[in-house]
């Protein structure tokens, strides 16, 4: 019930701060083309007796090309978006504002794109007090545009019952995966949802001019929709 109860709050979130935009053509062109990819992950709080499935026993690894901007320095085609340049800022307040999400983090870059481009996926890692947020979300084009997701949402739990009366100790913290697979394809300007029944994603890609400069600014981005924040 609280589930059914928290995606409903979803669909009227999304439904407030959707904007009509000019979406991409059918048929990108071929030439090489600068794009803004920002996104929200939250999680969904749920009671403590509720059922927490799905789980997994497939615990996520990150592979020898994801790019993390904690640790590599910017490429000359992916550049980490400042907190100035992010645009959900209102999807990111409303969803703080509601008991049903958490949001855990807030991010975006900047990134060229062609048809023959490798794929590079960027690391999401968040350290969080009960657990931690692991995984990869891939943004690459072919025909389409496409976002790729698999992200993990680990989460610990203090067994108190397994106290041993003897030594006073507690027995290790016994950890429970939670995993989102998905691949989309999607329009610019639009604003996606990535559902999962213990946690969530909100992503947003914007066609933008080429830099011309490192230190981008939020004017560059053309798309009307992001001119305004949500």
């Amino acid at each position: 019930m609280l589930i059914r109860l928290s995606k409903i709050l979803l669909a009227l979130l999304l439904l407030s701060i959707s904007l009509s935009s000019m979406s991409e053509e059918l048929s990108p062109p071929k030439k090489s083309t600068w794009y803004s990819v920002e996104y929200i992950i939250f999680k969904i709080n749920t009671s403590d007796g509720q059922q927490q499935e799905p789980w997994t026993k497939e615990p996520f690894s990150a592979p020898e090309t994801a790019i993390s901007f904690n640790t590599v320095k910017p490429s000359n085609r992916i550049k980490r978006l400042t907190p100035k340049q992010l645009q959900l800022h209102g999807a990111y307040n409303r969803l703080k504002r509601l008991a049903s999400y958490s949001p855990i983090k807030h991010e975006g870059w900047l990134q060229e794109l062609n048809e023959k481009d490798t794929i590079r996926p960027i690391h999401i890692l968040k350290n969080m007090g009960n657990g931690a947020l692991n995984g990869i979300i891939t943004f690459r084009r072919g025909r389409f545009l496409h976002v790729d997701l698999d992200l993990q949402l680990n989460e610990q739990f203090e067994n108190l019952s397994a106290q041993n009366s003897v030594s006073n100790t507690v027995e290790s913290t016994p950890t429970t995966l939670y995993r989102l697979k998905q691949t989309r394809r999607i329009k610019t300007g639009d604003l996606h949802y990535f559902d999962h029944p213990k946690f969530g994603v909100m992503i947003k890609v914007a066609k933008i001019d080429t830099p011309v400069k490192k230190n981008m600014t939020s004017q560059l981005i053309e798309s009307k929709s992001l001119k305004k924040a949500l």
